[in-house]
């Protein structure tokens, strides 16, 4: 698979080994969708635990807080948790087994009303495939907004649904490593997505994108005509 890409990711080492298969191209834009489908939003409204309408957790030892999200990967839903230790360190937890322990220790009123569970069921019930063939990409991730106060300092993040993202920075090797992640971007594109790098995507107004360096989201070569030679 040859990766069109001004960034590096934890998988891009695969290339050395395997060497390049030019057939199979992936120009790795990472986009921020402005306009975040209503199907996501809606798929997950409502979810009191996992929104900022929480009620005041205790904290534990170990983590003062947590968000969620969703990595959208080859058409496959992956969960993950982040937990703040403080302000500014975190830890990534994709384990659900291990994410539930700490957070039923934050909530202890969920272990009764079981929505730890039910969340559990509503976030690998998305169907992110619809997504990846929507927005023609092998991954993308959604996660909700997010705040919280530490001595009396606010942390917050911003909705996000965007495609393409730097899987490095969500720890995702701790899902798949570098060459199982590189070998089922390269049969996704190739197998369900099709190798069109030629071809030029047009998003509607719709799912606005917001670029980083380029103006579309497969490459295209330059179709200004050749000049003739004058005789």
């Amino acid at each position: 698979m040859l990766i069109i890409s001004k960034y590096k990711d934890y998988y891009d080492s695969v290339v050395a080994s395997t060497g390049i298969d030019k057939t199979v191209v992936f120009n790795r834009i990472p986009n921020k969708v402005i306009d975040i489908p209503k199907e996501i939003i809606k798929h997950f409204k409502g979810e009191y635990l996992f929104s900022n309408n929480k009620p005041k957790i205790k904290q534990n030892k170990k983590y003062i807080n947590y968000n969620w999200f969703i990595v959208g990967f080859c058409g496959k839903t992956y969960l993950g948790f982040k937990f703040y230790i403080n302000e500014s360190s975190f830890d990534i937890i994709y384990d659900f087994e291990e994410a539930r322990e700490y957070l039923i220790e934050f909530d202890k009123w969920n272990k009764k009303q079981n929505a730890v569970e039910k969340f559990k069921n509503i976030a690998f019930g998305f169907e992110s495939h619809k997504f990846n063939i929507k927005f023609r990409c092998p991954y993308f991730i959604y996660k909700p907004s997010f705040s919280f106060y530490v001595d009396q300092k606010r942390i917050k993040e911003e909705e996000l649904f965007e495609i393409n993202p730097i899987l490095k920075y969500y720890e995702f090797f701790k899902v798949k490593d570098t060459y199982q992640t590189f070998q089922e971007i390269q049969s996704f594109i190739s197998g369900v997505l099709g190798n069109k790098e030629k071809e030029i995507i047009t998003i509607s107004d719709k799912y606005k994108i917001e670029q980083f360096g380029f103006d579309n989201i497969w490459s295209f070569r330059n179709q200004n005509p050749s000049k003739r030679k004058q005789k």
